[in-house]
């Protein structure tokens, strides 16, 4: 703290940029713990949203990595199985992450997310931190605004929300931090971190072979050319390993030579992948235009960027390397998954769970013109109006793309509610609606959730799905989730997973089906199971205690809907 506040000291404004008064003079005596607490806000906020939104279970890719934490039970786990490739990509260490929580607490799921929300607020801390103590008073809160809407964004739903995405929280992270090390120190003990960032990334995904290329760029920005020599050197051994006996042709989907075949559709799925660092946003009735526009003018952009950067290098500070890092990797990155993604068509491109990474292109502008828009007081105007552009971007997303974004995730959140329904009754739930939901292989599916319920493995997300754990699977029933949504009331989120849950002890237990037969009519049903879970909660002697506690209040107010 106190080397931020020093730095913060040192970035004094211009004259005439400052305004006289007691309220100037209070703010600048507590400047820093203000920006600590907007910035504490700002992460509690998107930590808020996350908690609210995921279900945390297992889905789709995550029942591949569940067979780790199985076998591990089973005691024939390898490391071939965690070194092993999923497509494309070499999952090492999220899959040793992945296996360590699920061993420490019996969940295959919910760890991983709130692993990876510690992750990206972490990032955010190292980007703030550099912001505050690099920019001067004329454009730090500028810029503190938008890199936090940007940066702590919902766009990007799909990563904050499915677990399975913390390889890409943990290649965010090592960027971050990386390309700030690079940026501002060239001890040997500072490389020697970078370069065990640069590992923990490159063997975390396909992507993350590019934060050792994005340090070396930095590093040759600052003319360090030792250092540049020795993180090529070590990315070379990175990628000799990466590449060890890797299938190629193991995409997951059309192949990674789609793009050289056609080259225009591999150009429109690279300007429509960059014009959607906020989903969609709504404009999918519009086709993909709109999209092809935005992303041709963020490149415009990252060009006017290289221009002023390379017309006045001489004044560059460390924002400005810290920003070109940024924008350098965002562009590889959207170039990488243009070669490996365009076979899939351009619906694929507008996937919300690429914006984590190409979202760092206008960050990186942002920083770089808030660096010139200072220190170039003749070409003010340009430097100033990009800045202004970049932030106009965060605008957009607070006031427009955000509350867009949030309506997906909702709808994301009830896809993943689909998804538990099937998972506890898998024994009963319908082939088709397996592989549309939840995983694509029936057979695979199946298998697995049968050896997570022996283990009594939480697969289901946020323990709601413990229920397992007491007798073993559901019984088969006839209805695809335990009991449907009453009457189709508009549930919120805690009152809907309340109701799973109720439901399925109710199919657990032949006592409760006796009581509250499922022939008796729904608002009479409704009423009186929602009574004895009332009930329960309140006295505390049924063994269905421990399920149904959590979710007492949910109860009064289903009972008060169900039975006034």
């Amino acid at each position: 703290m106190q080397e931020l506040v020093e730095g913060v000291a040192d970035s004094e404004p211009n004259a005439a940029l400052v305004s006289k008064g007691p309220v100037a003079e209070l703010f600048r005596v507590y400047e820093v713990p203000l920006y600590v607490l907007a910035a504490t806000i700002f992460a509690a906020i998107y930590a808020g949203y996350v908690l609210t939104y995921t279900t945390a279970n297992v889905f789709w890719d995550q029942w591949e990595q569940a067979k780790i934490l199985i076998d591990s039970y089973l005691h024939v786990l390898s490391f071939g199985q965690l070194w092993a490739q999923h497509n494309i990509n070499r999952m090492l260490f999220p899959n040793i992450i992945d296996l360590l929580l699920g061993r420490l607490f019996r969940s295959e799921a919910y760890p991983a997310v709130i692993v990876s929300l510690i992750l990206q607020i972490a990032s955010y801390a190292i980007l703030t931190w550099a912001v505050l103590r690099e920019t001067s008073n004329a454009t730090r809160a500028v810029t503190f605004v938008g890199l936090s809407i940007l940066f702590l964004s919902a766009t990007y739903e799909q990563d904050s929300l499915w677990s399975f995405q913390l390889a890409w929280f943990i290649v965010v992270f090592c960027l971050v931090a990386a390309v700030c090390i690079s940026a501002t120190t060239s001890r040997g003990s500072a490389l020697a971190v970078l370069l065990t960032l640069a590992l923990l990334a490159s063997f975390s995904s396909l992507q993350g072979l590019l934060v050792a290329p994005t340090a070396t760029v930095v590093y040759l920005l600052r003319k360090q050319w030792r250092f540049a020599l020795m993180t090529s050197a070590a990315w070379l051994i990175y990628l000799a390993v990466y590449m060890y006996h890797l299938n190629l042709s193991d995409t997951g989907g059309p192949g990674i030579f789609t793009s050289l075949r056609d080259p225009i559709l591999a150009g429109k799925f690279f300007f429509v992948l960059l014009g959607s660092i906020f989903g969609s946003v709504g404009l999918a009735p519009l086709g993909f235009q709109p999209l092809e526009l935005l992303g041709l003018v963020i490149v415009v952009s990252c060009l006017v960027t290289a221009i002023m950067l390379v017309r006045r290098f001489d004044q560059a500070s460390t924002l400005s390397f810290v920003g070109s890092g940024l924008v350098a990797y965002g562009l590889a990155f959207a170039i990488l998954t243009t070669v490996g993604r365009t076979g899939f068509g351009l619906p694929e491109a507008e996937s919300s769970r690429y914006s984590l990474n190409t979202l760092l292109i206008p960050i990186g502008m942002l920083l770089i013109s808030s660096d010139f828009a200072v220190r170039s007081y003749r070409s003010r105007i340009a430097d100033t109006g990009l800045r202004n552009f970049i932030f106009g971007f965060a605008v957009v997303s607070a006031c427009f793309a955000n509350p867009v974004m949030l309506n997906q995730a909702d709808q994301f959140h009830a896809e993943m509610l689909k998804s538990i329904a099937l998972t506890a009754n898998w024994r009963t739930a319908p082939q088709s609606a397996v592989t549309t939901l939840v995983y694509p292989n029936y057979h695979t599916f199946r298998v697995r959730v049968a050896e997570l319920s022996h283990f009594r493995l939480d697969g289901f997300g946020s323990a709601t799905f413990k229920f397992l754990e007491l007798e073993g699977p559901l019984p088969a029933t006839p209805s695809l989730s335990p009991l449907s949504t009453p009457r189709g009331t508009a549930l919120s989120k805690q009152m809907q997973q309340a109701w799973m849950v109720l439901s399925s002890v109710y199919f657990r237990r032949p006592d409760l089906q006796a009581a509250f037969p499922s022939t008796t009519a729904a608002k009479s049903l409704d009423c009186r199971l929602t009574t004895w879970a009332v009930d329960t909660v309140s006295s505390k002697l049924d063994s269905a205690y421990q399920l149904l506690a959590q979710y007492g209040h949910s109860y009064r107010s289903l009972r008060r809907e169900f039975c006034d």
